[in-house]
């Protein structure tokens, strides 16, 4: 009788397949990038006063030339030396009880996590519940800019009402949910643009439409983007109330800057447990069995992980080429052409199933988890939009008016390119007419107009993406723009993506003004498209 073999032949078939090769590189990368961002050895040295022992040089010993020799003692001494102070964190955190964490103190902030967690879940079903009722309630104009418009009214309400302490605990209260919603809002932009290539691939559009809708989208973002903020900035020099002083909106805008970015050096230290838990969860799930739940939290986990890596680790300055959303959708779409996913996720059978097949189903599997909170972050909105009020006061006449511009100058220049450029598809021509506003509005927009959805939804996301990443650099290499022009400019034609952008770089005058003027273009333009206006440019 022969001894049963140590390994399986189905494992030794399930290595050799290619799928298992990818799961593995996944596993092993996800829990290097676990392990890297665990970072306590270096604080608990600082605090200890631990001093890294120098390895003693050789009296009269001639220094080896081989390079390969000196990495090996190099990488000898780096293990050594990890190990001595893991050995010696050990022996001083047992000896001492009282540098011990507290039993009811973690208890107690385990609490406040919970409570905190707990808050954030019920703002954003709520919020998602208003934007649901809104739409099947109201058909002629899309539920979440109904509901931003409806919380803004309701905020000023308990204002005048004399609610104001209602109003700040209110405030107060869905803070976890509104900081979420702002600090991740770019991510939900991402899921179509995993699938853009295989709808490019798979949609019959030809190489001059494609040149054509490159032009039109360039085009009316540059164009867009200098005649907003030209028509702002007059009519703010036209209007009797100016701005009391340009230099202290700059000077305030440096300050909360500097201020913003020691927030952000703050935060990442300890965000980073963001990173680790992703990453962990990313290496247990490439170990597990392909399945339908499984591949769905894969597939949500690694949009989820890549997009907080192109915001860490992607250096600042190159964030303007190599956008979070573009990275997280480049390393999404690569994994989910790549890794196993089980019959039931793809639809067929996995042999038959080629890369546009499976980038077409990402939407569908993980994609609207993520789509489903644009509605609510754009209705999250509306907390900001309130505090501008004073602003809004101040500038009525240059938000309004600028912002109408822009939303006329978008319609105009898309239809008058359309047709210079040669794009003579109407599907594709009604596409592109709501480029300029924010998802979920040109999403309801294009439904109207029976548009081709997925071209509306790709120049939405590349004028977003145009606006983060250049837009600030256009603006600078003109005469000096103010605060108040930069947010209507970028607000007004890179939507939500632009108001990111501007709140990141702490230029908070600007932020507010790109709020505004994200509000008052994606109404305008959205009322324009449901209007009998709107059938006539599109013929």
């Amino acid at each position: 009788m022969q001894p049963a073999p140590l390994v399986s032949r189905d494992l030794i078939n399930a290595l050799d397949s290619p799928w298992a090769s990818v799961r593995t590189v996944m596993a092993v990368a996800s829990a290097l990038v676990a392990i890297q961002q665990v970072n306590w050895v270096p604080s608990f040295v600082n605090r200890v006063g631990f001093t890294k022992r120098q390895p003693a040089a050789t009296a009269g010993a001639a220094p080896d030339k081989s390079p390969l020799v000196q990495f090996l003692n190099r990488f000898h001494h780096a293990c050594q030396r990890i190990l001595v102070e893991k050995w010696h964190w050990f022996r001083v955190w047992s000896q001492h009880d009282h540098e011990r964490p507290d039993r009811y103190a973690l208890w107690r902030r385990l609490v406040t996590s919970a409570w905190v967690l707990a808050r954030g879940c019920f703002t954003i079903l709520v919020l998602k519940y208003l934007e649901k009722r809104l739409d099947s309630s109201l058909r002629v104009f899309p539920g979440a800019l109904t509901g931003l418009v409806l919380l803004v009214g309701a905020l000023g309400a308990l204002e005048r009402l004399g609610c104001s302490r209602v109003r700040s605990r209110l405030e107060r209260f869905c803070a976890p949910a509104l900081t979420f919603l702002a600090e991740w809002m770019p991510l939900f932009f991402a899921p179509p643009l995993v699938a853009l290539p295989a709808r490019l691939y798979t949609g019959g559009i030809s190489k001059r439409e494609l040149g054509a809708i490159a032009g039109v989208l360039f085009s009316g973002f540059v164009t867009g983007l200098v005649a907003s903020a030209w028509a702002t900035r007059a009519l703010l020099r036209w209007q009797a109330r100016e701005y009391p002083s340009e230099e202290e909106d700059e000077a305030s805008d440096a300050a909360k800057t500097s201020t913003s970015n020691a927030t952000r050096v703050r935060s990442a230290a300890v965000q980073d447990a963001v990173i680790f838990g992703l990453s962990t969860v990313l290496a247990i799930l490439c170990v597990l069995r392909a399945g339908a739940r499984r591949d769905r939290l894969l597939l949500a986990v690694v949009t989820a992980l890549s997009y907080r890596l192109g915001t860490r680790t992607v250096p600042q300055r190159w964030q303007r080429i190599l956008h979070p959303v573009l990275t997280c959708a480049a390393m999404t779409a690569i994994v989910t052409s790549q890794v196993e996913l089980s019959p039931h996720a793809l639809g067929q059978d996995v042999a038959s199933a080629a890369w546009y097949h499976r980038l077409e189903r990402y939407p569908i599997l993980a994609g609207n988890w993520f789509m489903q909170l644009l509605g609510p972050s754009l209705m999250a909105l509306a907390f900001r939009l309130y505090r501008a009020r004073a602003l809004l006061g101040r500038h009525l006449l240059p938000l309004c008016g600028g912002s109408g511009f822009a939303a006329v100058f978008s319609l105009s220049w898309t239809t008058l390119a359309s047709r210079v450029l040669g794009l003579k598809t109407p599907a594709l021509r009604r596409a592109l007419l709501p480029r300029s506003i924010t998802m979920p509005l040109a999403i309801a927009s294009a439904n109207r107009l029976r548009a081709d959805t997925g071209i509306t939804v790709a120049s939405v996301l590349i004028s977003g993406i145009l606006g983060a990443s250049l837009g600030p650099t256009i603006l600078s290499l003109g005469p000096g723009t103010p605060a108040v022009a930069r947010g209507v400019a970028l607000g007004g034609v890179s939507h939500g993506l632009g108001t990111a952008a501007l709140a990141a770089a702490g230029d908070s005058t600007a932020a507010s003004a790109a709020v505004i003027a994200l509000g008052l273009v994606g109404t305008i333009t959205t009322s324009l498209l449901s209007s009998p206006v709107a059938r006539w440019i599109a013929s």
